[in-house]
């Protein structure tokens, strides 16, 4: 999908803040922010950039960073405080994605320990609503941020027409997230 059809997708399913975070590259974000004064949705910049952290390949969401001033090698597959630092640097907030889709646990007390360790790099906030989380992974998302002040985020991971997920389905409302934490 076009950042275009990205914006219209968006706007008919009420979605109320938008980012594009293609993987490692920040032309859809570019075009997402010279397209959005056309429509009535609060966009923000964002990438998302993959991590190996203990020897596991995290994707973070790099969002609300200068478009100018944000320097990855998406090669190198750099560590958690790395990537942290350098979002950090750009004036972003670092947003571990997904959380239940990589942490391969059934343990919430592992999983729990995993995200704190991962907060103890850099992370600003958890993608705590995602379309394939369990209810309680979302719940044990949403309790660590609340435990640590993080930003809480939603997001469909919406890969066009190759994926089953769509833009807007979580209906998530946005007194649900602290998103004024992001933008």
């Amino acid at each position: 999908m076009s950042p275009e059809e990205i914006l219209k997708t968006a706007k008919n399913a009420g979605v109320s803040v938008l980012a594009i975070t293609d993987h490692d590259v920040l032309d859809g974000s570019r075009e997402l922010l010279r397209l959005a004064e056309d429509y009535d949705i609060n966009c923000i910049s964002g990438v998302e950039l993959d991590v190996v952290e203990q020897g596991v390949n995290f994707h973070v969401l790099a969002y609300n960073i200068d478009l100018n001033n944000h320097r990855y090698d998406c090669v190198k597959f750099p560590e958690m405080k790395e990537v942290c630092d350098i979002i950090h640097n750009a004036g972003g907030k670092a947003i571990l994605a997904h959380p239940g889709r990589i942490i391969k646990t059934d343990k919430s007390i592992e999983f729990k320990n995993i995200l704190k360790s991962l907060i103890s790099k850099g992370i600003d906030g958890i993608e705590c609503y995602y379309p394939s989380h369990t209810k309680e992974i979302t719940d044990t998302c949403k309790e660590v941020c609340r435990q640590h002040d993080l930003i809480k985020t939603a997001g469909s991971d919406c890969h066009g027409d190759f994926e089953d997920t769509i833009i807007g389905q979580l209906k998530t409302k946005i007194d649900e997230i602290n998103i004024l934490k992001l933008i």
